[in-house]
């Protein structure tokens, strides 16, 4: 799963989700492909931080809608949250699971690498990583990164203020929320829509 970042392409997923492709034109390599409802686009790697798990992609798509930043230094336990997704494949693609945040974790190791992480019982599966979790306001405050899998909706987020590291390393702008800034989450599926939720075929 990924996020759209802005209107010129930016895509933002999970470093692990791409982890051993590249740019390099070589039939033999498979190719990072975005899809977006019906259109599939060929993505190149534009910044990547092994570290936080985070990695942002380049598509040649315009008019995308880009998520909007919340902050994920205010969200406290028990906050409500939506998951949204691509369980298993694009066959699921824009999936919404609801939950809270059950914690927040600091030094968590997921695949060797420490990460602070929201902790939340919304519903994950395999295909989630690199979707949005957003808040009651639908605002992006995580992407989702770590499922436990001996657990039951054991599952994490990285903190949007990661993410923001790695945009400004690599220039990239984003949209936060204005102050006041309120969406209603009335229509689960037309919200996916609206935060540029694709998917990583």
């Amino acid at each position: 799963s990924c996020v759209a970042l802005d209107t010129e392409g930016h895509i933002l997923t999970n470093y692990h989700v791409i982890e051993g492709y590249d740019n390099v034109d070589d039939q033999d390599e498979p190719v990072i492909q975005v899809v977006m409802g019906d259109m599939a686009y060929d993505a190149t790697i534009v910044g990547t931080d092994p570290t936080s798990d985070i990695a942002v992609l380049k598509v040649d798509a315009n008019g995308l809608t880009p998520a909007v930043f919340g902050d994920s230094d205010k969200v406290e336990v028990g906050d409500p949250v939506v998951s949204i997704g691509n369980p298993y494949s694009v066959q699921y693609a824009q999936t919404v699971t609801d939950g809270i945040i059950s914690g927040i974790r600091q030094g968590v190791y997921v695949n060797n690498r420490k990460l602070d992480l929201l902790q939340t019982n919304a519903q994950l599966n395999p295909g989630n990583s690199g979707g949005p979790l957003v808040d009651a306001g639908g605002r992006l405050v995580g992407i989702n990164t770590f499922i436990m899998l001996k657990g039951q909706n054991v599952n994490g987020s990285i903190h949007v203020r990661e993410l923001l590291t790695v945009l400004q390393q690599n220039d990239i702008p984003y949209r936060k929320a204005a102050p006041g800034f309120a969406g209603v989450l009335l229509v689960v599926l037309a919200v996916a829509a609206a935060l540029g939720v694709c998917a990583l075929a």
